[in-house]
């Protein structure tokens, strides 16, 4: 919960350090709110699993997977904050 003296729309402390992607900081902070919300476990990794239950199961499980696959750069089956901003650079969600 953001602090009484700091609005809910501020950047986050880090915003300096974050990569450049053609994106405003507004956009960045709605995509990293958009993560935590994926995030369930809340561990800063994003898998299959999380992201077919927060899409409520209206994707084929096997298509979720492709996503993930798409979007880990490091291929450890997850996705990272790091590389969901850089694959939501070239794109916007609806």
């Amino acid at each position: 919960m953001a602090s009484s003296s700091t609005p809910a729309s501020a950047p986050p402390a880090d915003a300096a350090a974050m990569p450049k992607l053609g994106l405003s900081v507004k956009q960045i902070v709605a995509l990293r709110e958009e993560f935590k919300a994926i995030d369930i476990d809340g561990d800063g990794q994003v898998t299959a699993e999380e992201l077919w239950k927060y899409l409520d199961g209206e994707v084929a499980f096997e298509d979720v997977q492709a996503i993930i696959m798409a979007q880990d750069k490091d291929g450890n089956g997850k996705v990272s904050l790091d590389e969901f901003l850089a694959n939501e650079g070239a794109t916007t969600l609806e």
